[in-house]
């Protein structure tokens, strides 16, 4: 993830918006420097915040008071704390939105609500996903880091990390555990080792089976075959390629054994393939002579099946031409005896029907007087249904008056409940009213309680950030140590420069003497004398001179680079010292800032020595619990002030209901005496009404119509069984009259049908050969059931036929197949194969 632009506004310290471009930062590595307080970290913390929703450091967690700390104290709650953050990931360039909002509280006027985070991602101009919760989890996608590994892998929240600079050497590792969370690793570290541990386990077993495997099933080989016992013990050092030796030797011998065997097995085949041709020729010799002799036996039998053709012939005649007509003669004869029985009886039910019809006419004609009867019936019934009308009207008003007199007793009860309720609303005003005075002015002790809340809470935040520069200062303090370590590290390498420098020139110095006294000594040599070159002393050729002698000569390059080396060390030690110094200066500013920060809070703090852990712990402690009960005695006034407003809204409302409930009662006291008045009027109509009616109610009157509606039903109804009766009667005689003209048509064409019938059975008896009927039927007389006799004799002459001609076939194709050859001798064969077999088992 590389960021490419942060705005800021309202966010902790910064109020106004502030726009930091990070492209402008194009070497890579770059420092954010500034005074305690100046809002560096701040700028950590708005990464992670726009990256997923909290501040970086591990003492400003995600939870609400510390959103809301998050806004800036300088910034009315109204507008929002916005921080965007453009980054770019995996060639991708997206921007992330969060904002902290205040939303207005319905319970108090002005005040707001408890804060809430919104976020948008965006990819360009598209809006990938909104809701802070979402765009956390897609950052999360994004980045392939969550935000705890986001912390502890790209941003070191200040303060965490002087824990790891300053602990022992024998701790540092548990803290990078701590930091990095190794535990996978760790358990990485034991899966090896478990590992490891049981590949070794599984080697040695292995090994010990190889050990008892050469032991118990390893067969030794024949020392005739070149090998001897000694190559083959456990543990010798060439029993590998031993081993090798002896599979290629088996192998080799394996395959000279095969190829015999092959040579051997092809004879045994052979054999064998001839022995099953043999096995089928005899099968075929055999089942041409079965065939033959089956052909004989079924020549044998012809004469039989021709007889048993020419009886078959005359049964199907008899059956199909026959013994048919003589069915149809017979069921029509039987038709005729049934008919003229039919048309006897039918003729006695036709006299019977008549005589029937004629009576039930005169009974239906008799009944002219009863329909009269029910005629005045139902007119008496109608004038009594017209006058049920009015003892709905008499009911209707025996309820109304029920109904008012049950009311007038409701509205009296509701009178004294109201009046009851006058005197209760009276007793809780006066309650309220006094509640009312006690509560008054709660609403701006909590303005002036709310500013305190504020203030301490500026209290806080400052305290916040000069504990974030203590942290800093541990920070300096660790730098200047390690700015101590390293100018006097640079300080020991000038002075052994320095020593360097000074032996060089020496023996540079030594150098030119010794040149210059090898010159005048070889000038002496061939000119016999010269003079010094330094001092101008003349020197002559016999004498001894004490001239410079040296092993080692140094030139002035090597002079001149110890001058550089010393010169470039004596630079580093200059600019360490004044690293050193600025650094201890800076060191002592920011501890006389601490100490002038901390001292406007805490007066007896009055040296850089006072500021301890616990001394900061105790001064977060005594802050953060003023700010708590600042904030609890704002609650407890803000419920108050809350509550003088339930109070007096309470008041008002009970003076509109006391108002309601006394204009309830005069209504109440004018309409039951209206009604009463109406209720004496109901009951004199009530009165008249009932002296019109016959009978004592209603449900009597119904009874009375239904029982005049029965009485006329019971007459109609015997009418209507009258006709009925006649009716049935008169259909039934056209229908026996129809029925018999039918018998007597189906009489007459039975006749002619039955003639007809028996002139064909006497031209099919002619037509066959046969005198009487009787002789046809004789020929049938033994079979019981011909139809199937037909069926399975048909059945046997067809399979006669079918095996004569197969086996004539048959005979003809072995014939042909075992031309020319006779039976083998098995055993022979059987013997030769046997010797074969044993051979190629050898």
């Amino acid at each position: 993830m590389r960021p490419i632009e942060l705005k800021i506004k309202g966010f902790i310290s910064y109020k106004d918006e502030q726009v930091i471009d990070f492209t402008r930062f194009n070497q890579g590595i770059f420092l954010i420097e500034g005074d305690i307080g100046a809002g560096k970290t701040t700028i950590f913390d708005a990464i992670s915040f726009a990256l997923y929703g909290e501040a970086s450091g591990s003492d400003r967690g995600d939870s609400k008071e510390t959103i809301e700390i998050l806004h800036c104290n300088q910034l009315p709650k109204s507008e929002d704390t916005v921080v965007e953050l453009t980054f770019s990931q995996s060639g991708k360039t997206y921007k992330v939105v969060r904002r902290i909002h205040f939303p207005k509280s319905r319970k108090a006027e002005g005040g707001y609500g408890k804060a809430k985070v919104e976020a948008d991602l965006y990819e360009g101009k598209e809006n990938l996903v909104s809701d802070a919760g979402n765009v956390t989890a897609k950052i999360n996608e994004i980045i392939g880091l969550t935000k705890d590994q986001f912390k502890k892998i790209i941003m070191l929240p200040q303060g965490e990390f002087k824990e790891f600079l300053t602990a022992p050497s024998g701790q540092k590792y548990e803290i990078l555990k701590k930091i990095f969370d190794s535990s996978v690793y760790e358990r990485y570290q034991e899966i090896l080792v478990e590992a490891r541990d049981r590949l070794a386990k599984t080697r040695g077993d292995y090994t010990e089976a190889i050990r008892l495997q050469m032991e118990n099933s390893f067969v030794e080989p024949l020392e005739s075959d070149g090998f001897s016992e000694e190559n083959f013990l456990y543990g010798a050092p060439e029993i590998l390629d031993n081993l090798k030796a002896l599979v290629k030797f088996d192998e080799e011998k394996y395959d000279l054994l095969n190829t015999a065997y092959t040579e051997k097995d092809k004879v045994f085949s052979r054999l064998n393939e001839e022995k099953g041709k043999s096995e089928a020729l005899n099968a075929d010799i055999d089942a041409l002579n079965k065939a033959k002799q089956h052909l004989e036996e079924l020549i044998n039998k012809t004469a039989e099946m021709e007889e048993l053709k020419l009886k078959l012939g005359k049964v199907e005649v008899v059956v199909n031409k026959i013994l048919g007509v003589v069915e149809s003669r017979d069921s029509l004869e039987k038709k005729k005896k049934d008919l003229a029985a039919e048309i006897v009886n039918g003729k006695a039910r036709l006299k019977e029907l008549t005589e029937a019809v004629s009576k039930a006419q005169e009974v239906v004609k008799q009944d002219d007087a009863a329909k009269e009867k029910v005629k005045e019936i139902e007119a008496a019934t109608s004038k009594m249904e017209a006058s049920l009308k009015r003892y709905d009207d008499h009911d209707a008003l025996v309820k109304k008056i029920n109904d008012r007199i049950i009311k007038q007793k409701k509205d009296s009860e509701d009178l004294e409940g109201k009046k009851k309720e006058a005197g209760e609303l009276s007793e809780n005003k006066e309650k309220l009213e006094e509640e009312s005075k006690k509560l008054e002015g709660s609403d701006a002790e909590k303005e002036k309680l709310n500013a305190k809340v504020e203030e301490t809470k500026k209290k806080c935040d400052a305290f916040y950030s000069v504990e974030a520069s203590i942290s800093d200062i541990y920070n300096k303090e660790e730098d200047l140590k390690c700015s101590g370590d390293d100018y006097k590290k640079k300080e020991g390498d000038a002075l052994r420069r320095k020593e360097a420098y000074d032996a060089t020139y020496t023996a540079f110095l030594k150098s030119q003497a010794v040149l210059i006294a090898d010159k005048v000594e070889k000038e002496i040599e061939s000119c016999g004398s010269t003079y010094c070159p330094v001092c101008g002393s003349h020197l002559e050729k016999g004498i001894v001179y004490n001239f410079a002698k040296s092993d080692k000569v140094v030139d002035e390059k090597e002079y001149k680079n110890a001058q550089k080396a010393f010169e470039k060390a004596e630079e580093e030690r200059s600019k360490a010292y004044t690293a050193y110094e600025n650094c201890k200066t800076e060191v002592k500013t920011l501890k006389e800032q601490a100490v002038k920060s901390f001292s406007e809070f805490f007066p007896d703090c009055h040296a850089w020595e006072d500021i301890t852990q616990d001394y900061i712990l105790s001064c977060k402690t005594k802050l953060t619990k003023e700010y708590k009960d600042s904030q609890e005695a704002y609650k407890k006034k803000e419920t108050d002030a809350k509550r003088f407003k339930e109070v007096n809204k309470h008041l008002d409302e009970l003076i509109k209901k006391e108002a309601e409930i006394s204009k309830g009662i005069a209504s109440l006291e004018a309409g039951i005496e209206k009604e009463k008045k109406e209720l004496e009027g109901w009951k004199e109509d009530e009165k008249n009404v009932k002296a019109e009616l016959t009978y004592e109610s209603k449900a009597e009157a119904n009874r009375q119509i239904a029982k005049k509606k029965e009485e006329a039903k019971a007459i109609q109804d015997l009418i209507d069984e009258h006709l009925k009766m006649f009716n049935k009667k008169n259909t039934e005689l056209s229908g026996i009259k129809a029925s018999l003209e039918e018998k007597e048509k189906q009489q007459e064409s039975n006749e002619k049908e039955l003639l007809s019938t028996k002139e064909k059975l006497g031209d099919a008896l002619s037509e066959n050969g046969f005198a009487t009927e009787e002789a046809a039927k004789s020929v049938e007389k033994n079979i019981p059931e011909p139809d199937k006799w037909i069926k399975e004799t048909r059945a046997d002459i067809n399979s006669y036929d079918n095996d004569k001609k197969n086996t004539m076939v048959k005979i003809s194709e072995l014939e042909e197949k075992t031309k020319g050859k006779e039976k083998v001798d098995l055993e022979d064969l059987q013997a030769k194969i046997a010797k074969a077999d044993e051979e190629r088992k050898e």
